[in-house]
């Protein structure tokens, strides 16, 4: 008797693609933020190496929402305009056009994968957020502050981790600091005990570094953020909602408390501005 195939036979694995967008993306970060050319190249054509292998994942973005499908080609075609017709230079736009259709093909594939692939590249995320922090603050408490061996110069006695602007860490560490929240979330609902901890332990450190940055746009927005969060307490489980609202906003205080100097200096500065 011929065995019948199996369920997921013929399905490809997307351990490669997954890989892959985790390891461009953690170059992109440890490559001074790819704020050069040879380093965004370089996550550009990984980038498009993957599409080669897994062209249907741009496929799957038909299957989007209208709404969706319908921004993105509103955009495209002011792209196009804009590096055809309406920019005074013409050669940057089109490099700037290439980039952030990469970017869009990007935002694409990771919204076309599965849940579980798509929670596995959060975890991936988090850790590059729990890293960058980590070095950040190890540089400028240890008295090196320097960015990858090299010395900082404009933004010294500030955490940048491997940005030579800290304002960019701020960027990556406010979307690091949302995934987080939402898996320590999961965790705090499925009473994953260890999983809590260590998503915990994970943000405490991010915060302390965001902080420290002396980002005041991105500390601002994370906040009015969290503030907007708030209203979306499930009914349901009113208590235990309240309960994890309050244990996060201790573990802010904590983080707020840590760089309570760089982030008094920074408003200060501002306060100072609008005066003269």
């Amino acid at each position: 008797m011929v065995p019948g195939p199996k369920k997921n036979e013929g399905r490809r694995t997307l351990a490669p693609l997954e890989i892959g967008l985790l390891v461009i993306l953690w170059f992109m970060s440890f490559a001074f933020g790819a704020v050069h050319s040879w380093s965004l190249m370089a996550a550009l054509a990984g980038l498009f190496f993957l599409l080669i292998f897994y062209p249907e994942r741009l496929r799957e973005a038909f299957r989007l929402p209208r709404f969706l499908q319908l921004t993105f080609s509103i955009l495209l075609v002011y792209l196009i305009l804009q590096s055809n017709f309406l920019s005074a230079n013409r050669y940057v736009t089109t490099l700037e056009t290439f980039k952030w259709v990469a970017f869009a093909c990007l935002f694409l594939v990771v919204v076309s994968l599965p849940v579980k692939s798509i929670h596995r590249l959060a975890i991936g995320i988090i850790l590059l957020g729990v890293f960058q922090s980590a070095y950040g603050l190890f540089e400028v408490l240890s008295g090196s502050d320097k960015v990858l061996g090299q010395a900082k110069g404009v933004h010294a006695g500030f955490v940048s981790g491997s940005y030579f602007n800290r304002n960019h860490l701020a960027g990556l560490l406010e979307l690091c600091l949302g995934l987080q929240i939402g898996y320590l979330f999961w965790a705090f609902w499925q009473h994953k005990f260890w999983a809590g901890l260590f998503s915990s332990l994970g943000f405490l450190l991010m915060m302390a570094a965001f902080v420290k940055t002396g980002s005041r746009t991105a500390t601002l927005s994370f906040m009015g953020a969290l503030g907007l969060l708030c209203f979306l307490i499930p009914r349901r489980k009113y208590k235990a909602s309240i309960l994890f609202y309050l244990l996060l906003g201790i573990f802010i205080s904590i983080g707020l408390y840590v760089g309570r100097d760089v982030l008094s200096l920074r408003f200060l500065q501002l306060t100072d501005h609008i005066k003269t």
